[in-house]
This record gives C-alpha cells, sequence and structure tokens, in this order.
C-alpha cells in the first residue's frame, strides 16, 4: 500500500486561512489576558483579580470554548455547501469574535453586539453544513438531488 498525498484544491486554502485566523485570534486574546495579569498583578495560577481582569479573563475562555465549534462548522461548510460562502461567514465571525473581546474588556454589556454577530455566523455555518450533508447523503444513498429537484420546483 503506498500513501498518496492528499491533493485538496486551491480554494480550499481560504476557509484554512479562515480556521488559522481563529486560532490566531485565540493566542491574541490569550496574549492580552497575560498583559492584564501583569497589568493588575494577577499572579499564575489565580483566575479571579480586579473586575476589568475578570472580563479580559472571560473573553478569553469564551473565544477558546468556541474555537472547537468554529473550526468544525466552518470545514465542514466548506466542504459539503462550498468554500466561497464559508469565506464570508468566517470573517463576519472572526469580526464578531474580535468586537466580542475588545466589548467584554469594556464592559459586560459591551460583549453583547460582537456575540450577536459572531454566533449568528456560527448558527449560519452549523446549519448550512447540516443542509449540505443531508444533501449530500441523499445524493449518494437515494440518488436523490435536492438542489436540481428545488430549481425544477421554481421553474428554472
Amino acid at each position: 500500500m503506498s500513501l498518496a498525498p492528499l491533493r485538496i484544491p486551491d480554494v480550499y486554502a481560504w476557509p484554512a486561512l479562515i480556521n488559522v485566523g481563529a486560532a490566531l485570534q485565540a493566542g491574541w486574546t490569550m496574549g492580552l489576558v497575560g498583559q492584564a495579569r501583569h497589568q493588575f498583578k494577577v499572579t499564575v495560577p489565580d483566575t479571579t483579580g480586579p473586575e476589568q481582569f475578570n472580563r479580559t479573563f472571560r473573553a478569553s475562555a469564551n473565544t477558546l470554548e468556541f474555537l472547537p465549534l468554529f473550526v468544525l462548522v466552518n470545514t465542514t461548510f466548506a466542504v459539503f455547501v462550498h468554500p466561497t460562502p464559508t469565506i464570508l461567514l468566517g470573517g463576519v465571525y472572526l469580526f464578531g469574535r474580535a468586537r466580542y473581546v475588545k466589548g467584554y474588556i469594556k464592559s459586560a454589556e459591551g460583549r453583547v453586539p460582537g456575540f450577536y454577530l459572531s454566533t449568528f455566523a456560527l448558527r449560519s455555518l452549523a446549519y448550512g453544513s447540516v443542509a449540505g450533508i443531508v444533501r449530500a447523503l441523499l445524493h449518494e444513498y437515494f440518488d436523490v438531488d435536492i438542489f436540481a429537484k428545488a430549481l425544477s420546483l421554481l421553474g428554472y
């Protein structure tokens, strides 16, 4: 048995770049926690301190909690739907997460707009992924192309 390299079409480089961007963003938030530890003199392993430190810590922790979910649905959407809209939705997610972190550090209420924006993108990727997987399974096992059927019902 030979191990031939897997050839991934170049169009998937964009969703992969978005995933790497999410990892870098998580690293950025961890750096913010390090800066806040220094600024507010909160030593390891303590995870609480002044209010601004607590908000910085929670913003980073929340971002890290969302990271595996995002990478999973971003990649699944790219594979089972299409990589191009993944770029847009992934970019919206990253922008929303950055806004969330910056807003949360300022005030607890400041996190809300970024939270709504990033979770909108995350839900869109998740629901789109489910639709893409269902489409693929129907096509593979029942020879049904639901997109072609929907277009024919619409007169296309």
